[in-house]
């Protein structure tokens, strides 16, 4: 798309605003009420708890943000001092580096603005400029070097008195600063910019590359994007009055569990642990990573029965021992065997679909797409103790293979139809079955129509996504957050 082009569509009806989908969002917003506006955190908390304000907010997301709101304040008490005795000043709206070129620069721009996110201060004589970036909790990403470069070097530039610049987050869950990401005088953040944050923001700006998502939701420049093909009819649902939003089908397995577990999850509030990481869970969650690590690393060489895993983390103790016995299995199916020359091949590639007879963008990763004299083949990777794989006999309890002959039997990925196929390899200790699934045959792509179509149908019209209490709550790993989950005895 053309810089300067401004696309204008129909939007379609108009529709009930959406549930606010990022959980920081009322955060930021209710730090600002009582270090912009002088509220009393008091008043400001009992808003934010009371749906009273801050926008259409899930009461379990409301929860979470008067945690983190809380617990913010509570380490940072408006006037009060850090521990290192400074006293400061909040900078609202936040910092924004501004640059111009005239004539514009090689790509035909004129005028740059970057902008950190975070809660930014200024000590009271103007030395220090700290930036905190508030994040869900402890167990996130660690930044990489070029955001904190970036945020570092936005902070010096924005005043000439500045002697130090520092960039540290704060963890919401834990409710304590996280270690200082960066401290160093404006020259020397204007070093580390240059060597690590200016390359990387010459990279994105210089990127065409499609990386098809979330983002797609609210994108003018969606229609006819390569990134996002047009699958009108794709969930089986002729309904635009919803908000437009995404789905996939671990959605549709949260939402079919419980409505509030679904949005919580896609709020991407802190879980429980112990629920999320199970030996079981994180032994499929190993072998993935295995096989997507050893078939990008060696593309053009089968798997071996006795070859050293690579794994990136190792499952535990007897989960250890199940998942090599299924590493030596694997072998004996591994897509990469016969493969023709010249295939084309792409590892857990992040794929979106724009359904606009539902306005819902479909995304899904395959485990693996390789291509066969021109077809596309999906495969898909299960894992089980179980001595049979019985367990994996119909789409009803493969509503991803459902999608994947929904999307292969349609041809949204193009090429020739001939060989083109849906494979589902089940892994287990003392064998491995290998299943094909015609994408084109009517019999099926019914049956998947039907399967997809039972999961979605009640998620898409829902606008609350209420709590539904019951057995579910004591496997919920978002139950913390949920104002209406049972008690842990009682579920």
């Amino acid at each position: 798309m053309r810089r300067g082009i401004w696309p204008e569509f129909d939007p379609g009806p108009v529709k009930k605003p959406e549930l606010v989908d990022f959980a920081l969002q009322p955060v930021m917003e209710a730090l600002d009420s009582v270090e912009r506006d002088g509220e009393l955190p008091a008043d400001v908390l009992a808003d934010l708890g009371s749906g009273g304000r801050f926008g259409p907010i899930h009461r379990g997301v409301r929860r979470w943000a008067v945690h983190a709101t809380r617990n913010y304040l509570a380490a940072y008490p408006p006037g009060g001092t850090d521990s290192d005795g400074i006293s400061w000043a909040p900078v609202i709206p936040g910092w924004m580096y501004r640059r111009r070129f005239i004539p514009p620069d090689r790509r035909g721009i004129g005028n740059y603005r970057i902008r950190v996110w975070g809660r930014c201060y200024r000590s009271l004589d103007g030395r220090v400029h700290e930036i905190r970036v508030p994040t869900y909790s402890s167990a996130g990403r660690e930044r990489t070097k070029a955001e904190e470069a970036v945020a570092a070097f936005i902070v010096a530039s924005a005043g000439a008195d500045v002697e130090t610049v520092r960039v540290r987050e704060f963890y919401c869950l834990e409710g304590k600063a996280g270690h200082l990401l960066y401290e160093g005088s404006p020259a020397e953040v204007v070093d580390f910019h240059r060597e690590v944050g200016a390359p990387a923001l010459a990279s994105v700006v210089n990127s065409t590359e499609y990386r098809p998502g979330d983002p797609c939701v609210k994108c003018r420049y969606r229609v006819g994007c390569r990134g996002l093909p047009a699958a009108p009819g794709l969930l089986g649902i002729e309904d635009r009055r919803r908000p437009r939003r995404t789905w996939s089908v671990s959605n549709g397995r949260y939402y079919r569990a419980c409505p509030a577990k679904d949005h919580l999850r896609r709020s991407r509030l802190p879980t429980a642990w112990k629920l999320e990481r199970s030996a079981a869970a994180e032994r499929g969650r190993s072998i993935h990573d295995h096989l997507h690590v050893r078939h990008r690393h060696w593309p053009g060489v089968p798997c071996a029965p006795d070859e050293e895993p690579m794994w990136t983390s190792e499952p535990d103790g007897a989960e250890l021992d199940a998942a090599l016995l299924m590493l030596r299995q694997h072998a004996e199916v591994c897509p990469l065997r016969g493969l023709p020359t010249g295939a084309e091949i792409r590892y857990e590639p992040s794929l979106a679909f724009d359904d606009t007879n539902a306005d819902v963008v479909v995304k899904v990763e395959p485990d693996l797409l390789y291509t066969d004299r021109g077809s596309w083949v999906w495969r898909e990777v299960k894992t089980t103790r179980a001595a049979s794989s019985r367990g994996f006999d119909s789409l009803e309890s493969l509503p991803q293979i459902a999608l994947a002959v929904l999307v292969l039997g349609r041809q949204l990925l193009g090429g020739d139809r001939r060989q083109s196929r849906v494979e589902l390899e089940v892994l287990r200790p003392n064998g491995v079955d290998l299943r094909q699934f015609d994408p084109f045959s009517r019999e099926l792509q019914q049956e998947a129509r039907d399967v997809i179509r039972r999961l979605v149908t009640d998620w898409h019209r829902d606008e609350e996504f209420a709590p539904r209490p019951g057995p579910e709550c004591a496997r919920c790993e978002v139950r913390r957050w949920c104002p209406d989950a049972l008690p842990e005895e009682s579920a």
